[in-house]
């Protein structure tokens, strides 16, 4: 969802994709400076089962994403993306589950190596916190909720945040703050 007081340019309902639009995953809010993309990653299933699904979403993504980012700066709010970086963004590491694989991992690194940003890890090198949490197992959590710019915005990027405090889901909130004055 997308709350905003400025109205937009353009609203793009999907990635213009069937099998992953009729899941109802993307939205994109066009403004006269930047896109502002939320977007919900299919998760890979307990036993795996989707990891396919998802890696095709993956890829389809971040074509719909660099082909935005030839007309104007991107922001992506992915809550959630399933996808754990590296090991400190994860309690646990176990590479056959849903968000630590292998490709998962090497496809969001790889992603940012487009030239966007994951603006959390940006300003906190070395903090280890995580967006979602089990309900069942608490000890279990993991960073895969994030707000990712492009290249063209990583200075005007001013705070980004984990809202650990707000409850009321397995997920805590993400958040950046933005300059856009010149």
């Amino acid at each position: 969802m997308t709350l905003t007081k400025i109205r937009p340019i353009s609203i793009i309902k999907g990635l213009g994709i069937k099998e992953f639009d009729a899941e109802g995953r993307v939205i994109t809010v066009e403004f006269n400076d930047f896109y502002v993309v939320n977007a919900y990653f299919p998760r890979a299933g307990d036993d795996l089962s989707r990891l396919s699904f998802k890696m095709s979403f993956c890829t389809a993504i971040e074509r719909f994403l660099v082909n935005l980012r030839s007309g104007k700066p991107v922001i992506v709010c992915g809550g959630d993306f399933n996808i754990a970086r590296d090991r400190i963004d994860s309690s646990f590491w176990d590479e056959k589950h849903p968000g630590l694989t292998p490709e998962e991992r090497a496809w969001l690194n790889q992603f940012l190596k487009e030239g966007f940003i994951d603006t959390f890890r940006e300003l906190h090198p070395s903090a280890k916190v995580f967006t979602w949490r089990s309900y069942r197992e608490r000890w279990r959590a993991m960073r895969i909720d994030y707000c990712i710019v492009s290249e063209e915005l990583r200075n005007k990027v001013t705070k980004a945040e984990v809202l650990s405090d707000v409850e009321g889901s397995d997920h805590v909130p993400v958040m950046i703050e933005i300059n856009n004055e010149d």
